[in-house]
């Protein structure tokens, strides 16, 4: 009985040994002598996000700070691109500028990117290259200061914010 079990056995792993192993792009021969390639691929999605915050309420003319607009740490983005923050607003005219909604009244006011003047719409207030930049993540933090007013009223400016990853 053994010797019938270990010849079965011996059989199987000669027939094993008849299967010939194949590559993807196909077997090497002897007559070949070539080589063959293999591809390894590992696809990384860009990945971030960007807190922006609700709203700013002014009380009086002193400068009041929103809260931070931030690139989390941790952020993907691909090679040679950056994020980009931009803000702005339909009231824009010369200047930054709230709308008494019930009439046409407006208070000018000013924001401010840490200690810089935001003097144009559609400004960047924010940036981050890919790669340790976006890895650290950034943040800023906008102040805004009204003008004097002169009308009495509620005066609301909604500000846009476009984040985009473009070529650098």
């Amino acid at each position: 009985m053994k010797k019938t079990i270990s010849m079965v056995l011996a059989i199987v792993m000669l027939c094993a040994l008849a299967v010939p192993a194949m590559a993807a792009n196909g077997p090497i021969t002897a007559a070949d002598q070539s080589n063959n390639d293999m591809t390894v691929t590992y696809t990384v999605t860009s990945d971030y996000t960007v807190n922006i915050p609700e709203d700013v309420t002014l009380t009086d003319q002193n400068e009041t700070a929103g809260s931070a607009v931030e690139l989390k740490a941790g952020a993907i983005l691909p090679f040679g691109e950056s994020l980009t923050v931009k803000i702005s607003s339909d009231n824009f005219d010369t200047t930054w500028r709230m709308k008494d909604g019930e009439n046409a009244n407006y208070l000018a006011y000013a924001i401010k990117n840490g200690e810089s003047a935001l003097t144009a719409n559609n400004a960047i207030i924010l940036t981050a290259a890919a790669g340790t930049d976006a890895q650290a993540g950034v943040s800023t933090t906008l102040k805004f200061t009204a003008v004097a007013p002169t009308i009495a009223g509620t005066y609301v400016d909604t500000l846009t914010f476009t984040v985009a990853v473009a070529v650098a």
